[in-house]
């Protein structure tokens, strides 16, 4: 495929950049999608939080791993028909594209000599041809790709799912699928931005759209030129956590040291929706903080996102109910944990009336019967479904009257 920052195949020397600040100099395989070597740190205070370790600012391999974390996976769904429509032999190629360019945060890279300067290549500032990734991520059509359409950030969208950046009234705006089975996923982050506003969250907010014949969720960029991501998982390995502290508890001790405001209830308010949502996908990429490039002060958690993954959307319909109420959560260090044990690391479930809830599992069974024509579930599965929220939000008003509880 073209490449428009001009690699080769052989290693070429680079800028890792952030906005107009150079980070580093580095020796680059286009074809690994590594970096051979670190050849010069020009701003360490610039250096990405996820490309270090406790004990050193930069790590050769921790770096590379941020970096490959920036392009599509291997597992996305329709890779095969992307990998004939652009012509790319590993999804990471397109790492290569525009400058491994993100709408997650600023960082990008150009080659050592280049004149580029951030405002030439920002999405922030640029429209982009979106028609390109859209409709290779969301349908089968055979279209000649084209030079233009590698200048995307879709280049650099992680994650399981179809999804793409379209430009919406100046906003850039995600689209999202589903699964294929029952595509619930778009409208469990609907229903999670519904309960997490009721409850005074600060929550991403999501609705519900047809694309391409696929019920899709949509949600606003949270970032901008001054507003970066920085994941959960970059900022615990930041620092050492004391022994014997959790890493729930380290990390809001690290959020309230770099002045984040309501840190504490920024997670409280995670686990009470993840509760609610039985969320089996709350990994540690999936929350984390905003930060100010410019200033590199941490500012504010990132608005709870990507909370689809839950009630039972993977589940045959006659399980719905059972593998709901017994699935599991991720929570930091642990992968596997019952929602029930998940529920008691709320410092504070006071905090929240839930009887602000109470017309919610009818809302959620209107919008699922809404998108039938298309997703086509079934009448059964929407019953099910709105039982195990009913149930969910019955068990947390109950838990609510004997807080605190040990369980």
């Amino acid at each position: 495929m073209n490449c428009l920052l001009g690699y080769n195949s052989s290693a070429m020397n680079v800028l890792l950049m952030h906005k107009d600040i150079p980070v580093l100099k580095a020796d680059y395989d286009p074809d690994s999608h590594l970096f051979l070597n670190v050849t010069e740190v020009l701003n360490p205070a610039h250096i990405p939080p996820g490309a270090g370790t406790k004990v050193s600012v930069l790590s050769l391999k921790q770096l590379n791993i941020w970096y490959l974390r920036r392009g599509i996976p291997t597992y996305r769904v329709g890779l095969d028909h992307m990998k004939t429509v652009i012509g790319f032999s590993h999804p990471r190629d397109l790492l290569n594209a525009d400058h491994a360019l993100s709408v997650s945060d600023v960082y990008w890279v150009k080659p050592e000599d280049s004149s580029l300067r951030w405002k030439e290549v920002s999405y922030f500032r640029h429209p982009f041809e979106e028609e390109g990734f859209r409709t290779v991520s969301f349908s089968r059509k055979k279209i000649v790709w084209k030079k233009e359409y590698e200048r995307c950030p879709g280049n650099t969208l992680n994650g399981y799912h179809r999804k793409a950046w379209v430009q919406r009234n100046q906003d850039l705006v995600l689209i999202k699928g589903g699964s294929a089975s029952y595509q619930e996923e778009p409208v469990n982050e609907w229903l999670a931005s519904l309960i997490g506003k009721r409850l005074g969250m600060e929550v991403c907010s999501y609705d519900v759209e047809v694309f391409e014949n696929q019920i899709v969720s949509s949600c606003r960029s949270m970032t901008d030129e001054k507003h970066e991501m920085i994941g959960a998982w970059d900022i615990l390995k930041s620092k050492p956590i004391p022994a014997g502290m959790s890493w729930h508890r380290g990390y809001v001790c690290m959020l309230e040291k770099a002045g984040i405001p309501n840190a504490s209830k920024c997670v409280d308010d995670m686990i009470v929706l993840d509760y609610l949502m039985l969320n089996s996908d709350r990994h540690l990429n999936n929350f984390g903080v905003l930060r100010n490039p410019d200033t590199l002060q941490l500012e504010s958690c990132i608005p709870i996102f990507d909370t689809g993954s839950g009630l039972a959307c993977f589940s045959i319909d006659e399980a719905v109910y059972e593998e709901g109420l017994s699935s599991n959560a991720k929570f930091f260090e642990t992968t596997r944990m019952n929602h029930d044990a998940l529920i008691s690391r709320c410092r504070n479930l006071l905090a929240y009336d839930f009887s602000v809830l109470e017309d919610v599992p009818d809302l959620y069974a209107r919008k699922l019967s809404s998108c039938q024509a298309v997703s086509g579930i079934s009448d059964f599965r929407i019953s099910e479904l709105k039982r195990l929220l009913m149930h969910q939000i019955e068990a947390i008003r109950m838990l609510q009257n004997r807080f605190p509880f040990e369980l």
